[in-house]
């Protein structure tokens, strides 16, 4: 139908022009046959942007939905793991400086993601491009110096090694970590934050009707 509101008024433009210029210009055939092969070139370059333009609209509106059917699944894994980083950062504000290198590399060791999981896994984090804010970028900058981090900690594992760290050292090594730790939560926060948004918007809760029914709303008006 919309195709037809759109085809018959241009079907009936066409030929009312084609009968004004006729009727004014009096085109030979060879004239009539240049200008419809112009017109055809000229339609033709058009359809091709069109077509171009409509595929693109749908591949943008199939990534869309893939990337928020992937944010509602890693939106719980993000929150989840910025929790442990919450706790690291409590360990660095509370934790007992004589302790804090080996039980601070244990943490950010357990922190560490599995490559094949959520985070970790480069296909799921290409499906995520199309949030805003660079969200599947961030994460996989989180997921980077966090693995880049354990490698920095894992001589400090050992408690003889780290008692050797100066009162000094101790306190330049804190500084140094908190600061890499916020900035591993930062990263995580604002992805998560989106992967929130793109889940309420590619899986909202359901209404009322929707769980019990179109006739739940006839109710509700007595």
């Amino acid at each position: 139908m919309r195709w037809f509101l759109i085809g018959y008024p241009a079907l009936v433009a066409t030929i009312a022009v084609v009968f004004l210029v006729q009727y004014f210009f009096c085109l030979s055939a060879e004239a009539w046959a240049a200008w419809v092969a112009a017109l055809g070139t000229l339609l033709a370059f058009a359809g091709t942007i069109w077509l171009a333009t409509s595929q693109y609209r749908l591949k943008q509106k199939a990534d869309a939905d893939i990337a928020h059917l992937v944010a509602a699944r890693m939106s719980g894994e993000l929150a989840a793991m910025i929790d442990r980083v919450e706790q690291i950062q409590a360990r660095l504000t509370f934790g007992n400086p004589a302790e804090l290198g080996p039980a601070f590399a244990t943490h950010v060791f357990a922190l560490k993601p599995d490559p094949i999981s959520a985070l970790g896994n480069a296909d799921r984090l290409v499906l995520l491009s199309p949030l805003p804010n660079r969200a599947a970028h961030r994460i996989a900058r989180a997921v980077g110096m966090i693995h880049g981090f354990s490698e920095e900690l894992e001589p400090y594992m050992n408690i003889s090694r780290w008692q050797q760290v100066t009162a000094a050292g101790r306190e330049h090594y804190a500084k140094k970590w908190s600061k890499q730790i916020d900035q591993i939560f930062d990263l995580l926060k604002v992805a998560q934050l989106e992967c929130v948004k793109a889940s309420e918007i590619g899986a909202p809760l359901p209404t009322h009707e929707e769980i019990y029914g179109p006739w739940i709303t006839d109710l509700e008006d007595f």
